[in-house]
């Protein structure tokens, strides 16, 4: 699966079979508030808003970053993975 960050638009985002699947972010200094993970139905079920966790957390930690989740997903992921506990802002 390919995922990139989208700078421009404060996203990470993933396109399968024209669906786009998207992590919506805001920064603040050296805190990124994860505000959404949108994943088309089309695009349900497979791995997909799990990999957009993944990799914001990647690029929270190549970054210095301490993680909000104001989105659900992003805070449930962020309690399954005890790895990733000492990036919560």
């Amino acid at each position: 699966m390919n995922i990139t960050n989208n700078p421009s638009r404060s996203r990470f985002q993933s396109e399968k079979d024209g669906q786009i699947a998207v992590a919506d972010y805001h920064l603040n200094g050296d805190v990124m508030t994860v505000t959404h993970i949108i994943v088309p139905p089309q695009l349900r079920g497979g791995g997909v808003a799990s990999a957009l966790a993944a990799q914001v957390v990647a690029h929270a930690r190549r970054e210095n970053l301490k993680i909000v989740p104001q989105c659900s997903f992003m805070a449930a992921y962020l309690q399954k993975h005890p790895e990733t506990h000492d990036l919560r802002a």
